[in-house]
């Protein structure tokens, strides 16, 4: 819990600090400090849609700060291996370095998954959602065209995933116990984006 906590007010910390710097810094801006991007994968499992601030640069480093969200229904429809439907919300502080048309990228961000199951949870029971809280990295690769207005990314996203799982009494719709476990998470993701 303490690392979480820990791992929030350094999130905060590195979106916050840029904007006490001085207007010296600030003069040092790309063209376009505003970006729409959607990625699959990623920080959003299984996709998200995203908006990215740009904060401060110095020399060939850019600091930008991310937001972002998700939602995929009914599994079971879909892929028929369950009947979940997920919302997922992320925020992401990263690192953007190089100059030209190919950079490096690299974040840290927190990633919330809210996991529930609207066929089988009418009337309203105990196993019904499940939460999962994610502290994830980034390290990828980004392409901008000649303009500078559409980036294409592939990336890496190793994760540490908390997640709460519930388990009752199926009669009463009593919690008997509440299990916490931790996994650990590695896979990719592609996006496109478009600066303005």
């Amino acid at each position: 819990m303490k690392t979480k906590y820990i791992c929030g007010i350094f999130i905060i910390w590195l979106v916050l600090y840029p904007l006490t710097l001085s207007a010296q810094l600030a003069q040092n801006r790309p063209a376009y400090r505003n970006e729409l991007f959607g990625e699959i994968l990623g920080s959003g499992i299984p996709y998200s849609l995203n908006y990215s601030r740009f904060l401060m640069q110095k020399g060939k480093i850019q600091l930008w700060a991310k937001t972002g969200g998700g939602y995929f229904g009914q599994f079971q429809r879909i892929l028929n291996i369950d009947d979940d439907s997920m919302i997922s919300a992320n925020m992401e502080a990263k690192v953007i370095i190089g100059s030209g048309r190919n950079m490096f990228e690299a974040g840290l961000g927190y990633l919330f998954v809210y996991w529930f199951d609207i066929t089988r949870c009418y009337p309203e029971r105990w196993d019904c959602h499940e939460y999962s809280h994610i502290i994830f990295s980034r390290i990828g690769y980004r392409h901008y065209t000649k303009n500078r207005r559409w980036v294409f990314s592939i990336g890496w996203t190793p994760a540490f995933e908390n997640y709460i799982d519930f388990r009752g009494d199926v009669p009463t719709g009593k919690v008997v116990s509440f299990n916490t476990k931790s996994i650990q998470l590695l896979y990719g993701g592609i996006g496109i984006g478009w600066l303005f």
